[in-house]
């Protein structure tokens, strides 16, 4: 037969199982909850960090195309100021045929200031 002595310890063992089922639960639970809000700032301050660098990557386009177009122009420029010089220097040429490129010539110091003076300008304009 059963005394009492005997229900006293399967109780008390009981309990103590119960006990431990029940905190074990109760951590577990909650070492999974403090682990998803984790992951959930986590995957949030990562979101938000992408779209910084998502903004900053299209402004940065935004500059790189706006260089590329400014770059553009001065090659125009460049090629037109080069296209006069040649004019220039051909009519210095045909007018001077006859006798060798004098550096002290007058029209030829014209054009070579011109020449300089255009491309400090689109330099200048360039940068």
């Amino acid at each position: 037969m059963i005394n009492l002595a005997t229900i006293k310890v399967v109780g008390i063992i009981a309990g103590l199982v119960i006990y431990g089922w029940l905190s074990y639960d109760y951590g577990s639970t909650k070492v999974q909850s403090e682990w998803n809000d984790a992951i959930a700032k986590l995957n949030a301050s990562t979101s938000e960090a992408l779209i910084a660098v998502n903004v900053k990557n299209a402004d940065l386009q935004a500059d790189i195309i706006a260089n590329q177009n400014k770059q553009a122009e001065v090659v125009e420029v460049i090629k037109t100021q080069t296209v006069e010089v040649e004019k220039e220097v051909l009519k210095y040429v045909t007018k001077y045929r006859d006798t060798d490129c004098n550096a002290i010539d007058d029209d030829w110091v014209r054009i070579y200031n011109q020449s300089v003076r255009r491309t400090k300008a689109v330099t200048a304009k360039a940068k």
